[in-house]
């Protein structure tokens, strides 16, 4: 784990993850597999459903180890999602990672959080893109086994995970 004012560096051996603290948050601005490129880029947005306005996931206001541990780390950032008009949403993001493997749990949430007002958010849809170079044996799973399959080269995989009740009180 290597930190500076730019970026956090995590390397598991196998997989090389840069997290960047100044640019719009897309989960790793740069990731390696064995030391050839894995992700190229990326994104993270939702479309509003009123307006059907899209909103991007702007740069991590906070970005640091939630847990170091000799064989996990996790990193949290969060951040607030950016756009035209009224954006009222933020993101609570989690990337576990393992020593000595190359899969990366992804925790992301839209945080509703504003004390000093109420607000309806109404989200038609919200998206985790990554192009990725992991070639046809790409694997994309859902949580507990809902869903996931294989992107394949350029291809798309739809997860969709609803609100758990074990999660209301876990930011």
């Amino acid at each position: 784990i290597s930190e500076d004012t730019d970026a956090l560096t995590l390397d598991t051996g196998p997989l090389r993850l840069t997290i960047d603290r100044k640019k719009p948050f897309t989960l790793f601005g740069r990731a390696q597999e064995r030391g050839g490129p894995a992700v190229a880029g990326g994104g993270l947005e939702y479309v509003e459903g009123k307006t059907g306005t899209t909103y991007t996931a702007g740069p991590p206001k906070r970005l640091f180890l939630e847990y170091r541990g000799p064989l996990r780390v996790t990193v949290r950032a969060e951040g607030q999602y950016e756009g035209p008009g009224d954006c009222r949403l933020g993101y609570i993001t989690r990337l576990t990672a393992w020593a000595g493997r190359t899969d990366i749990r992804v925790q992301h949430r839209l945080a509703n959080s504003n004390p000093e007002q109420i607000y309806h958010a109404n989200v038609k849809s919200a998206s985790i893109r990554l192009r990725h170079g992991f070639g046809a044996e790409a694997e994309a799973r859902g949580g507990a086994g809902r869903g996931g399959g294989r992107p394949g080269e350029g291809g798309r995989v739809w997860l969709h995970e609803g609100t758990v009740t074990r999660d209301y009180r876990a930011p």
